[in-house]
Formats: structure tokens, sequence, C-alpha cells
């Protein structure tokens, strides 16, 4: 009689979970320099901005996703965000107002260390109406994720008085007095630019900020501005960084 020899089975591999920020404590630092200004014509590639993360934990992390909003997504055919020193890079076409980028697999970044991200946009080869009409209503108000107002602020506020003030006048003597009033307010808006800020951001030494437990930051992180001259028109569109994912 035989007897038959007992098969080992191998054995089942060990897997180690990678941690989760907990909500509510500080999981990392984002740091980006001062925002990339860019002009370009339609289907160009461009530098569209940068900024790295460092793990402030004791614990290895796992990024799988970043955010980036686009203030007037019609002036750009693409977004790519690369991983620096890696081939990594995801492509976001089309671009939209708020864009997530998934990483797979997730980018690793050990305690204390650090890792870079760099954007690169690809412009619009043509811009549709909808893309220019965003750029008028910009005038008027606050755009790009600033919400302090600016300089061009008070112009919004200023034609809606001009055009109130005219409603009685006649068409010749309406014509003249708009031509009038409109040049103060062109003159004024250009005088208060000039001593305009946008925010520390804006610096020559760039901006830090905490990312705190599942990611959304606090406060939008301008990345760049990125202008269009191309057929149909000219078209301007602000990135912003606005989470990190785990």
């Amino acid at each position: 009689m035989v007897t038959p020899t007992p098969t080992s089975e191998p054995p089942t591999p060990t897997v180690t979970a990678v941690p989760t920020p907990v909500p509510g404590q500080q999981s990392g630092t984002i740091y980006a320099p001062k925002p990339v200004v860019v002009s370009s014509t339609g289907g160009q590639n461009v530098n569209a901005g940068a900024f790295s993360y460092v793990n402030n934990t004791t614990s290895v992390q796992q990024i799988h996703s970043a955010v980036v909003t686009a203030s007037n997504p019609a002036a750009l055919a693409s977004l790519t965000l690369s991983v620096a020193g890696t081939n990594q890079s995801v492509t976001v076409s089309p671009v939209t107002a708020s864009n997530t980028f998934n990483f797979n697999p997730p980018v690793t970044v050990g305690p204390g260390q650090t890792v870079a991200f760099a954007i690169t946009a690809q412009t619009a080869n043509s811009l549709a109406t909808a893309g220019q009409g965003a750029i008028y209503a910009a005038l008027l108000g606050p755009g790009g994720g600033h919400h302090d107002g600016g300089p061009l602020t008070p112009l919004g506020g200023g034609l809606l008085m001009v055009g109130l003030m005219l409603m009685p006048l006649g068409n010749c003597r309406r014509r003249q007095v708009a031509l009038i009033a409109l040049g103060g307010l062109m003159l004024a808006v250009a005088l208060a630019g000039c001593g305009s800020s946008n925010g520390s951001n804006h610096g020559g030494t760039g901006t830090s900020q905490s990312v705190i437990g599942g990611g959304p930051l606090a406060n939008p992180i301008t990345l760049s501005t990125v202008s269009v001259n191309s057929a149909g028109g000219s078209a301007t569109s602000v990135q912003q960084l606005t989470a990190i994912g785990y």
C-alpha cells in the first residue's frame, strides 16, 4: 500500500494596509511656487503650474487623486498632471470647471517625503462662443476662485447705473452721455487695477497650505493663468488646486 505524500500549500501573502489619514488631523502640506502666467496661440502645450506635497505623518500615504479647477474650460483642450521623476501622468480631456486626476496606481509617499507634480495644458485650437462669454462675464466680477472682489468689480455696478441714467434721454443725447460715462468708468477701473493685489499666493515666494484629513484644501491654490489667442477670439483661464484625495 502506497501512502500519498502530503502536498504543502504556498503561504498566503500578507497584505499591508496603508493607513488612511485621520479626519481633522494634518496629513500633509502643499507647497506651490508663484503662479505662472502664460500667453499662447491655439493648439500649444504650455506650462500650467506646479506644486509639491509633503507627508507630515509617520506612516506611508497613497495619493489617489488631485482636483484642479479651470475658470474658463473653453480656453483649454486638455490638462495633464505628471508626477515628477516618474513616467506617471494623467490627462483630462475635455477640460471642465472641476477636473479630477485619478492615479492608478496611486502615488506612494513615505513619512517625511516629498512628491512633486507638474501641470501641462494644451490650449484650444478655436474658442467657442460660450468661452468668450465667460471672459466678458469675468470683467464684471471676481473670477478665478477669488471672492474678495478685485479691481474690476466696480465696473459691473457702474455699467448698471449708467444704463438706468440713460433710459429717460433721447437717442442722440443718450449716445453722448454714454460715451463720456463709460470713458470715466474705464479710467477708474484702470487706476484701481494698478494698486490691486490678489493675495499672498501671487508673491515671489509662492504659497503653502496644510492638508487636513480627507484632502480638501481650505482655500484653493492658484497655479497658473493661461491666455489663449486663436481662431474665434481670445480667452483666459485660471487653474487652481482644490483637493488631494487619499
